[in-house]
């Protein structure tokens, strides 16, 4: 009997002796950025995505919880990341924080904006690669940001997927819905607040304010928001079966992964396992069409002015 009280006790003691101790997790591999700068053929970089250029010809991407610049020469540089969930880092060097991006956008002056879903908020990187929070508190209330897309008067919109909405970030930091919200689903010419959206995902600008996403969950459509607030479908039948090319709005377009604008008013995006290109000019004829295939017309409503 006391031989059984004494083992009791011991087990008593150690199981309190357990419960008292601190454990410390620590990394031992891995969470470090590569070796940069260094030729980027040469450079594991895990999954690209949250693509941008700016004018001197600098790409920048995101990849195994980094931002990347490949210069023109082909040299990849360590922008912004440490590779971890934390610290947030803002107001210090934009390479010792936690980035989580879902779209990145650049602007004239050199600075980088990124829709940190890791973090919720909106962030910027200045030239001198400090990074600080422009929107968003580090709740849901930004959603899952899909794209981002700067306009020319410094507005940034953000496609939430989540939320079925799109968002404008203005310079003063104010964040707006601009589009989405509403009953109803239509193709036609609407107010971009009574419309209803699905997973809006892709986005782009173009110099004259006009907003282009991608309206794809059941929706299967690349609609344009006009500065005045109006919502058109100008590609896309609502269909997600690849058919022959054709007349934009009579197209099946499935999948949009990214969208750009030109210089000459042209509309390109991207498609699973397909290219389609845009061509919105100055008429307004619209044409759809893998590169090398057929083309066709269609006369869509102008852009607004």
């Amino acid at each position: 009997m006391q031989r059984l009280s004494a083992v009791l006790f011991s087990i008593v003691l150690l199981t309190a002796a357990l419960h008292g101790q601190q454990y410390l997790i620590s990394t031992i591999a891995g969470g470090a950025p590569p070796s940069l700068p260094a030729r980027a053929v040469d450079v594991i970089i895990g999954t690209p995505s949250g693509v941008a250029a700016d004018a001197a010809g600098n790409v920048y991407f995101t990849g195994l919880g980094y931002l990347f610049k490949l210069d023109p020469a082909g040299i990849l540089h360590h922008i912004a990341g440490n590779g971890r969930s934390d610290p947030l880092g803002d107001g210090g060097p934009a390479t010792e924080a936690s980035i989580g991006v879902g779209g990145l956008a650049c602007d004239a002056e050199g600075n980088l904006f990124l829709a940190d879903n890791l973090n919720h908020r909106i962030r910027k990187i200045n030239g001198n690669g400090t990074i600080t929070t422009i929107a968003g508190g580090g709740g849901n209330e930004l959603g899952t940001m899909s794209g981002l897309a700067l306009a020319s008067d410094g507005s940034l919109f953000v496609s939430d997927s989540i939320n079925n909405i799109i968002r404008k970030i203005t310079p003063e930091g104010a964040v707006l819905t601009v589009a989405g919200g509403g009953a109803e689903s239509s193709e036609d010419t609407m107010p971009a607040l009574e419309a209803k959206l699905a997973s809006p995902s892709a986005i782009a600008a173009d110099a004259e304010g006009n907003i282009y996403f991608a309206d794809i969950n059941a929706r299967q459509r690349i609609r344009r928001l006009s500065p005045d607030g109006i919502l058109t479908t100008i590609a896309g039948n609502g269909m997600d079966r690849h058919v022959e090319d054709g007349p934009a709005a009579s197209a099946a377009i499935f999948d949009v992964g990214g969208i750009v604008t030109d210089r000459a008013g042209n509309i390109i995006f991207s498609e699973y396992n397909l290219w389609y290109r845009i061509c919105s000019l100055g008429t307004c004829g619209v044409n759809v069409h893998r590169p090398g295939g057929s083309r066709g017309t269609a006369s869509l409503p102008a852009s607004p002015a």
